[in-house]
C-alpha cells in the first residue's frame, strides 16, 4: 500500500474491498511507517487491515532449545521432507526458523502436519 519512495499511504479498506470483490489476494507491508500506527493520531490508517490480514500471526519464528546447530539441523530436516518449508534465519549469532502460515490456501491440517513433523525431527536433536 502506498510507497516508501514518496511516503504515500493508500486507503487500505477501499483497496481491500476491491481486491475482495475481484477474488484477489491483498498484502499490506507497512515497512516504511507501519509502526506509526501505534500512535493514536495515526491509527485511522489501520482501517481495513481486517480485510488483508485474515491470520493475525501469519509468521511464526522459533528455534530449537538445544541451540544454533540443532535449529539449523531441524530446518534442513523439515525442508527435506517436501511437505513444508522453513526459512532459516539469523539475528546476530542466534539461528532461528521462520514459517509463514498466513497464505490464503494454508489450512489447519497443513499447520498440524508441520507441527508433527517439527516434533518428530526435533526430538533426536536434544
Amino acid at each position: 500500500m502506498g510507497t516508501t519512495g514518496t511516503t504515500a499511504v493508500d486507503p487500505v479498506r477501499a483497496v481491500g474491498e476491491l481486491a475482495h470483490q475481484a477474488g484477489m489476494w491483498h498484502h499490506v507491508d507497512a515497512a516504511y511507517a507501519g509502526n506509526a500506527m501505534l500512535c493514536p493520531e495515526f491509527r485511522h490508517h489501520q482501517d481495513g487491515l481486517d480485510l488483508v490480514a485474515p491470520v493475525p500471526f501469519a509468521l511464526v519464528c522459533f528455534r530449537h532449545r538445544a541451540g544454533n546447530r540443532a535449529t539449523e539441523s531441524l530446518g534442513e530436516a523439515v525442508n527435506r521432507s517436501g511437505h513444508s518449508f522453513l526459512t532459516p534465519s539469523r539475528v546476530a549469532e542466534t539461528s532461528f526458523l521462520r514459517v509463514s502460515i498466513g497464505q490464503m490456501n494454508t489450512r489447519e491440517e497443513h499447520v498440524e502436519r508441520l507441527w508433527r513433523l517439527v516434533g518428530k525431527e526435533a526430538a533426536p536433536l536434544l
